[in-house]
């Protein structure tokens, strides 16, 4: 049962735009934006539906992106992402497409 689900899957929108292996996809809470993270070091805002991309910006981090995830109850401003630097950084997204990146916290290995 579950492998004919799978054979019927197919591709509903290429987003082609990150210049690296793509590690990370999550949706937002209400489900119309894809937040997806890469080795190239960016985060991109999707508008999944019609394969916009709502935001793109620089992670701070130095190395590979393996986790990003938009925070609930933010209107989608709030972004915590991880990386192979041993980081763990917020963005804040402000007005006229602007984002602020800080570090949260670093660990080794």
């Amino acid at each position: 049962m579950f492998w004919d689900l799978v054979l019927r899957l197919d591709v509903y929108k290429k987003l082609d735009k990150h210049r690296g292996c793509v590690n990370t996809v999550s949706f937002n809470s209400d489900g119309d934006i894809l937040v997806s993270g890469s080795n190239d070091k960016m985060v991109i805002l999707w508008d999944w539906q019609t394969g916009n991309v709502k935001l793109l910006f620089h992670s701070g981090h130095s190395n590979n992106v393996f986790e990003a995830k938009i925070m609930p109850y933010t209107d989608d401003h709030s972004i915590v992402t991880c990386a192979a630097d041993g980081q763990v950084r917020h963005a804040q997204r402000l007005e006229r497409g602007r984002v602020k990146t800080k570090l949260l916290a670093k660990h080794q290995e």
